[in-house]
């Protein structure tokens, strides 16, 4: 007889299973379970990425969180926020919900693969951390919505305009900015950070800006 392989059941068959194992077994208390429904059922959410052995999903509720689930095991799930395994609670079952409805007729990819949300917001996440680390010359410009002159470390220097503190998104005459359609590059990040950080400079330079005639601020 030839060898056999013993076959495991996929990602999307473990959602189905686990969440017939939750309420057969009466894991989460009712309560929990209904919570987990309500917040299914805001729609608030999105699946940032989808793989074979980790589904993340981003949920919008109160706060907000992000939510992995993930392969622990052979044919075991398991909910994982901030880098650690936890047990099943309505925020767990709730990103069970939203997988099943959303990936039910989908094939998961071998590896991770980023839906357009997962990707932006990973960018994003790149962008900001490198502003982070940037050590970029700032002169503002006498008005706070006016051009403002950002030198990079090696000399060179951008124009940035700001109009929207609340998306902090706006402009910068530079190829990422042009290219990458998000509204933003690692420029415009660091210049608001600055301003938040220099909360006297910000104002200063808001007061500024209703006197035609100022020098730049520094």
């Amino acid at each position: 007889m030839g060898e056999q392989h013993k076959t495991f059941p996929t990602m999307l068959e473990l959602i189905k299973n686990t969440l017939e194992i939750i309420s057969e077994k009466g894991l989460l208390f009712n309560s929990e379970i209904e919570r987990a429904r309500e917040i299914y059922k805001e729609g608030s959410h999105v699946i940032l990425s989808q793989g074979k052995e980790k589904i993340t999903v981003l949920i919008e509720h109160g706060e907000g969180y992000e939510i992995q689930i993930v392969l622990n095991g052979e044919d075991q799930l398991s909910p994982k926020t901030d880098g650690k395994l936890t047990d099943w609670d309505s925020k767990g079952l709730a990103a069970l919900y939203i997988i099943e409805d959303e990936l039910k007729d989908e094939t998961l990819a071998e590896g991770i693969k980023y839906t357009r949300e997962g990707m932006i917001k990973r960018v994003m996440e790149e962008r900001q951390e490198k502003a982070k680390k940037a050590e970029y010359k700032v002169q503002l410009a006498q008005n706070l919505y006016g051009e403002h002159t950002l030198t990079n470390e090696k000399g060179k220097a951008y124009k940035i305009t700001l109009r929207d503190f609340e998306n902090r998104t706006d402009y910068i005459n530079n190829i990422d900015w042009r290219t990458n359609k998000l509204g933003t590059t690692k420029h415009i990040m660091f210049l608001f950070d600055y301003l938040e950080d220099n909360p006297a400079k910000k104002s200063n330079c808001r007061n500024l800006s209703r006197s035609s005639k100022s020098l730049p601020i520094r």
